[in-house]
């Protein structure tokens, strides 16, 4: 089945960086390695983990987000 997704540059931004930061990467991480606000960075994290290109792992306290197959395949497209 296919369907259409919403990604744009900030969104490829924060792929990129939780691939960069790898198993260690949650949302403060990513706000101290990019320009965007901590809001920002919240809202796309969860619309990439409705997508399926990111997923959760850990407790509610230590969040932490892993890069999927999915999203990998994403990444190598617009390099």
């Amino acid at each position: 089945m296919m369907f259409k997704i919403w990604i744009d540059e900030i969104d490829l931004l924060i792929l990129k960086e939780v691939l960069k930061l790898g198993e260690r990467a949650n949302g403060n991480k990513i706000y101290t390695k990019t320009p965007l606000s901590y809001s920002t960075i919240s809202s796309r994290i969860r619309k990439l983990i409705r997508y399926g290109l990111l997923v959760e792992s850990g407790s509610k306290s230590g969040r932490r987000v892993m890069i999927t197959k999915k999203g990998m395949n994403l990444l190598k497209i617009f390099k």
